[in-house]
């Protein structure tokens, strides 16, 4: 028969207890409600005898609890929330009038833990006694060397076993007790029942483990799985796992202990797997996320691959499912580069066929819906120099295209062409300033038409011919042949 506590409530006198010092503590808080603190450390309610006092107690410890005030108004307010009966708050004022005070309760703490100790003993005494008075029950003590029976007094034997049927817990290990363990024996852990007697020991990674995981026993997309101690039913969030013994083809489904079947499912809990994703002789994870769908959480048997797609230095992309890898999108760890393209597909689009291409030759162009707007051209058909083309059409050189192009003589030509070969066209502007220089430093190879500002001249006279070490600022014009004033 199982061992009982003693009910304490309502025993007048007969059992160890102090009253004067359950008193004094009750008291003392009242006083100073920050000793609740120390108390609660120290003490249980059940460590208080008195009914009431421990009423109070609880009470003065949700008030605490709550950051609440502790005074006699408040713990009666306290005490009416329990249910009846409720306590007079003319009781509670008493508690501290003509009670000794004291800020260190330890000592009263101590008393009311010994008479506690004191009553909990008589309580298993008596339980004792109520066990002994049925024969069919053995009873053993032992003395650390004889083990003798409660009824008869009698020796089982110096050193001798126990009853087959006895199981107990002791301080210090008795190698006569065949199914005795010592208390000292256990260390840290998770404890757990080895026997059917009672014995405890600490559970092994492999004792924590095995009830969520076992495996499959089904056939292809039914798979069946016998958990050992068995679930009792599908909770949701529950974490478990299984040896699949054959590769699925399809939609399936795991049952756990003959509780139903769960259909499982991928990518978050919201569609079927694919042929394949749960592979023979791998374990699969997953979660029970509702009472009707197991959610798998590990790896799928078709997973994309790890290994990078393409060659070297190219960049990966999802290839349907798999990476993939082009020659025309690279990155060396110093510049990403992309594709030629073309006015119509863009190398590096923007949305649609806007975007940056590169033609033949030395050309970056802008495309906009198709048609090459703005091109950068290191010589636009030129042997030298270099240009920049506005388009309003997609050929390279149409009727409305202005060009802008700076020869290997310093020149910047403008057309309407695109190409200095092109008719010229008008540049219109407020003003046009050029370098002044000496007439030593005038253009190299110069061409018919250019003009120069010169700040040394000889001669300011106008189609005058043009020399140096002067001291007229003379603006000059190339003939063909020599230099000319042609403005002051």
């Amino acid at each position: 028969m199982p061992v009982t506590a003693f009910n304490l409530a309502g025993q007048n006198g007969d059992l160890p207890h102090s009253v004067d010092a359950e008193q004094a503590i009750l008291g003392s808080i009242i006083r100073n409600p920050s000793l609740i603190m120390d108390a609660s450390d120290q003490l249980k309610a059940e460590d208080f005898y008195t009914l009431s006092h421990r009423r109070i107690f609880i009470a003065m410890k949700a008030l605490a609890k709550r950051g609440a005030q502790i005074d006699p108004v408040l713990i009666a307010e306290e005490i009416k929330k329990d249910g009846p009966p409720s306590i007079e708050m003319s009781f509670i004022l008493r508690l501290s009038d003509g009670c000794p005070f004291n800020e260190d309760i330890r000592q009263y703490s101590a008393l009311l833990k010994d008479t506690a100790a004191r009553r909990r003993g008589l309580s298993m005494s008596a339980a004792l006694e109520e066990r002994a008075k049925d024969p069919s029950t053995p009873l053993i003590v032992s003395d650390g060397t004889n083990y003798f029976t409660m009824r008869g007094k009698g020796v089982i034997g110096a050193g001798g076993s126990a009853p087959a049927n006895a199981s107990y817990i002791t301080q210090v290990s008795e190698s006569g007790l065949s199914a005795e363990q010592a208390l000292a024996s256990l260390v840290t852990g998770i404890v757990k029942n080895t026997t059917t007697t009672g014995v405890l020991s600490i559970a092994t990674a492999t004792d924590i483990s095995a009830p969520v995981f076992g495996a499959d026993a089904g056939a292809n997309d039914t798979y069946v799985v016998t958990l050992v101690p068995a679930l009792a039913s599908y909770v949701v969030g529950t974490k478990l796992r299984f040896f699949a013994n054959t590769a699925n083809t399809g939609a399936c489904s795991v049952n756990f202990n003959g509780l139903g079947a769960l259909a499982i499912k991928v990518l978050q809990g919201t569609a079927d797997p694919a042929n394949g994703d749960i592979k023979a002789g791998v374990w699969v994870e997953g979660v029970i996320k509702t009472g009707s769908i197991f959610e798998v959480t590990s790896n799928l048997g078709n997973a994309a691959s790890a290994s990078p797609g393409g060659s070297n230095t190219q960049v990966q992309y999802n290839n349907s499912s798999a990476f993939g890898g082009s020659s025309s999108f690279t990155f060396d760890g110093t510049q990403v580069r992309v594709g030629s393209g073309s006015s119509s597909t863009p190398g590096l689009g923007l949305n649609g066929n806007h975007g940056f291409y590169q033609a033949a030759g030395p050309i970056i162009g802008l495309s906009i819906n198709g048609a090459a707007k703005i091109v950068f051209n290191d010589d636009l058909n030129l042997a030298s120099g270099g240009a920049l083309k506005f388009s309003s059409n997609s050929t390279p050189a149409g009727s409305n295209d202005v060009g802008l192009v700076r020869s290997a003589a310093g020149e910047l030509t403008v057309n309407d062409a695109g190409f200095v070969g092109g008719s010229p066209a008008n540049l219109r502007t407020a003003s046009v300033r050029g370098a002044a220089v000496t007439f030593a430093n005038r253009p190299g190879t110069p061409v018919e038409g250019m003009i120069v500002a010169f700040t040394d001249s000889t001669t300011a006279t106008w189609g005058a011919t043009i020399t140096g070490t002067g001291s007229n600022h003379v603006l000059g014009y190339y003939n063909g042949t020599n230099w000319t004033v042609i403005g002051k």
